[in-house]
């Protein structure tokens, strides 16, 4: 008899662990008089709490039935700058003493009013100073004063070439080049040949600097426009909490290894506050016992009086799984000073029927539990798709404590079966404790 209580007890105790409440969010702003499409924009706190898997959520009623919902990514609509190109011709060139220059430009016929000029030039490892001017109405008046263009390869590999100014009614411009900077003086050898009365040849060498005249390969005029787009699929950035850092000395490498609190991971970004840098930068991904090369590039920054240019973000594949390792290459600078590491993952919403006499609803989340498929996905995406009014939702207080990160689904293991395993070893412990009884009173009777 004991042992079916003891049996009964492990049972009622799977089955409580079984339907356990997970954390779960109350989803307010719901319609009272009708049904209506509801759409749920998951912010990236929540998707945390919630164990960090969209596939892993689930929504449910007052009566605690499972409501079908349909997951869809959120798109930014707005517009991008396109630039298109303002034609001209060069009407005259003359260099200036001291190795500044000043070419007169005009636009030719047809060509739309420029917003920006471009100045290619071969040259490297440059600072100069330019003035844009413009004809209006017979006399040149400045636009731009004193802009700064550069070429920084011997420090940072950044070039800044470009020139923006005001749309103005003129179709004839002159951009002056000043003196080139130091960087641009050439050291020339010079080598002198002497005879003396003998036939002996002798030579001298001596250097002596010139300044190098600003070489321009061509200038081209542009115009920004603004262009309408349908948008690109939002990111939610969060900054990473479980992070451990090792510096290499061998190799001159920091090497951040990350945890994320939500998949996947579309993005990685650096802050920090140093003026002006640049890095190269390696992304792993794990995978089983190892780390795999996932994605490569570059963050820089460059932080000047007047002009500002900061390139952060790296943009990777997908990362499903695992932590995420950050390798930085510092080479001969110091340690690059890092604030924090931001992750970056798709905005998603959930789009749902909700129905006035199924209110409240409930967002919650199973673990390990597969992406779900609703019959009702169809109807929800004609409904979406037919541009139907959708009734904005958001999210209440967190109820209950935050969930652990969930790991990817596995195959899954039918409820049935799962309690059928926990009958059997309650069984077999059951039959095991009986034995042992059996066993005890055996030895005790010859005695």
């Amino acid at each position: 008899m004991k042992y079916a209580v003891l049996t009964a007890a492990l049972l009622m105790a799977a089955g409580c662990e079984l339907t356990a409440e997970p954390c779960s969010f109350p989803i307010t702003g719901l319609p009272k008089a009708s049904a209506a499409l509801a759409s749920l924009e998951l912010p990236v706190s929540a998707l945390a709490d919630l164990g960090g898997r969209v596939e892993s959520l689930r929504i449910y009623d007052a009566q605690r039935r499972e409501t079908p919902y349909l997951c869809v990514p959120v798109t930014a609509k707005g517009q991008i700058s396109q630039r298109e190109k303002c034609p001209s011709k060069v009407l005259l060139v003359r260099e200036k003493s001291g190795g500044g220059v000043t070419v007169d430009f005009e636009l030719l016929d047809g060509a739309p009013q420029p917003t920006g000029l471009t100045i290619d030039t071969p040259l490297r490892r440059f600072e100069q100073l330019v003035t844009l001017s413009g004809e209006i109405d017979g006399s040149w008046q400045v636009l731009v004063p004193d802009a700064l263009i550069f070429e920084s390869s011997g420090l940072l590999a950044m070039r800044h070439n470009e020139l923006r100014f005001p749309m103005a009614s003129c179709r004839r411009f002159r951009l002056d080049i000043s003196k080139v900077s130091i960087e641009r003086q050439a050291e020339l050898r010079q080598v002198t040949r002497v005879i003396n009365a003998d036939g002996v040849v002798s030579s001298v060498e001596s250097t002596v600097v010139r300044d190098e005249a600003f070489k321009i390969g061509a200038v081209e005029f542009w115009r920004e426009k603004a262009v309408a787009v349908d948008g690109a699929v939002k990111s939610l950035d969060y900054p990473v909490k479980a992070m451990q850092r090792e510096w290499l000395a061998e190799k001159k490498q920091s090497v951040y290894t990350l945890t994320p609190e939500c998949y996947p991971v579309t993005g990685v970004e650096i802050v920090s506050s140093e003026r002006n840098y640049h890095r190269k930068v390696q992304v792993l991904r794990e995978q089983g016992t190892t780390m795999q090369p996932w994605h490569s590039g570059a963050v820089s920054a460059i932080r000047l009086p007047g002009f500002e240019k900061v390139s952060s973000g790296l943009s990777i594949s997908e990362v499903e799984a695992g932590k995420i390792r950050v390798i930085i290459d510092e080479h001969d600078n110091p340690p690059l000073e890092i604030s924090e590491i931001r992750l970056q993952t798709p905005a998603r919403q959930l789009l749902f029927f909700a129905e006035p006499q199924r209110v409240p609803y409930l967002l919650t989340a199973v673990e390990k539990g597969p992406a779900p498929v609703y019959e009702q996905h169809d109807i929800i995406r004609d409904a979406w798709a037919s541009k139907a009014a959708l009734q904005p939702a958001s999210l209440g207080e967190r109820q209950g404590t935050p969930m652990e990160l969930t790991p990817p689904a596995g195959p899954k293991v039918p409820r049935w079966a799962l309690i059928v395993v926990l009958a059997m070893a309650a069984y077999a412990l059951g039959f095991g404790v009986y034995k042992a009884a059996q066993s005890a009173q055996a030895v005790e009777r010859p005695k």
